[in-house]
């Protein structure tokens, strides 16, 4: 997995690992517990274990391999706060046809997608600047263990939507899809996706995904772009309070 090549630190913990980085405190998916066994740890045991391993963090975030290992866990993890967040595995299964000709889809550099990015976190999820820069500093880390390759659509030579790319072994994942406000509903993120995967395609990919939330309205949009459900990847998440 590209985590455990980025993790700054994997230690054991009930049922799997500890995925640590101190480098990006802030992000949660670079610190976090994966449940690695089918069969579910004791619940108080796995709720122990991450405090211990993520007890400086306002954050707590549990995810799971195999989807049998969560139903036991629900109720017991729910008294300590966590509630169910899952995700969706999507797999791109056609080619996807072009998308709008008359979006400028480019391919741009880390660098040059940095100040877009930042600026999209502050601006959506009022994160601060700080869980910005972790993120590209963590694209660094990810781009030792992948190629990175960067997309965007740009207008009057200003970048207002933009995705991502991580490619190994033939697997590619799409990451990181965004549109700026003022831009939405014009086919942005349609051309973006289309085009990364075409290109991933184009290159050798033979597997081509990407992670959805699994009750949010972006799996209908990716599935009509060709990408097929292809399994919940569950996690319980403990909120900052």
């Amino acid at each position: 997995m590209v985590e455990d090549v980025c993790a700054e630190h994997r230690l054991p913990c009930p049922g799997g690992h500890a995925i640590l980085d101190s480098h990006h405190p802030h992000l949660w998916d670079a610190n976090h517990l994966r449940v690695e066994s089918p069969q579910a740890p004791d619940a108080e045991a796995l709720a122990t274990a991450a405090e211990q391993h993520l007890g400086g963090k306002n954050f707590r975030m549990l995810t799971f391999l195999c989807e049998s290992a969560v139903p036991p866990l629900r109720d017991p993890l729910a008294r300590h706060g966590y509630q169910a967040a899952n995700q969706l595995l999507m797999i791109l299964r056609n080619t996807p046809p072009p998308g709008d000709p008359g979006i400028t889809i480019m391919t741009v550099t880390s660098e040059e997608l940095q100040a877009s990015r930042v600026a999209s976190l502050i601006e959506d999820t009022h994160h601060d600047e700080l869980v910005g820069r972790e993120l590209i500093s963590r694209d660094a880390v990810i781009a030792t263990a992948a190629t990175l390759g960067c997309y965007a659509a740009v207008d009057t030579g200003e970048i207002v939507a933009r995705c991502q790319t991580y490619t190994s072994g033939g697997i590619a994942q799409i990451e990181h899809v965004y549109t700026h406000a003022a831009f939405r509903g014009r086919g942005c993120a349609r051309a973006l996706v289309t085009s990364a995967a075409r290109d991933v395609r184009r290159k050798g990919a033979d597997l081509v995904f990407l992670v959805a939330d699994a009750t949010d309205w972006p799996r209908d949009f990716y599935n009509r772009l060709g990408f097929a459900d292809a399994g919940l990847l569950p996690r319980l998440l403990r909120y900052p309070v």
